[in-house]
């Protein structure tokens, strides 16, 4: 059941959420046509590894890279929620990443008619997500993130913009959504 819309709440959730995206150097975002998109090719993971190793540290670059996607795109997820008045209302304890997937995303795509191909993208994407923010909270591994390389264009981009499509642009600044 859809509660209350809680805008001053997802706001700065959003914010930080796009913040933490874009700092990662896997995504950016077009704040006029409310996007996010690759920075880097699926198929050249190159650029990227040497991006991180300049901005972060060159043993352990990719893995604070991938911590600030994951915490980043939890942010997202739990914005939009907000925006849609599905799932907690601050202060009260936000759920971790694995009550949004498997409770409050079903919710979202139901209240905003989000179905087929583009539901199981989104669910699909933050099931993965899942994945990887567990495994990145409970230890270091080394190069086990190049694995996931592939996947921010493929999947997650389009879960954060299917997300992003769901927001309300009026309270979030970018053009109205389509």
């Amino acid at each position: 059941m859809l509660k209350e819309m809680h805008h001053s709440d997802c706001k700065p959730l959003f914010e930080a959420g796009k913040a933490l995206l874009v700092k990662s150097g896997l995504v950016c975002w077009d704040d006029k046509a409310f996007t996010f998109a690759p920075k880097y090719q699926s198929n050249d993971e190159t650029a990227f590894e040497d991006w991180w190793k300049k901005m972060f540290h060159p043993g352990v670059g990719r893995y604070i890279a991938w911590v600030l996607f994951s915490v980043g795109a939890e942010n997202l997820v739990k914005a939009a929620c907000l925006c849609n008045g599905v799932g907690p209302k601050p202060p009260k304890k936000l759920h971790a990443i694995e009550k949004y997937v498997s409770k409050h995303l079903p919710e979202l795509c139901m209240c905003r008619n989000i179905r087929g191909e583009r539901k199981s993208n989104l669910i699909d994407g933050y099931k993965l997500l899942k994945d990887i923010r567990n495994r990145d909270v409970d230890n270091y591994r080394a190069n086990k993130r190049g694995l996931n390389f592939p996947s921010v264009e493929s999947q997650f981009v389009p879960a954060f913009n299917i997300l992003a499509k769901t927001m309300n642009t009026k309270h979030h600044g970018g053009s109205p959504a389509q």
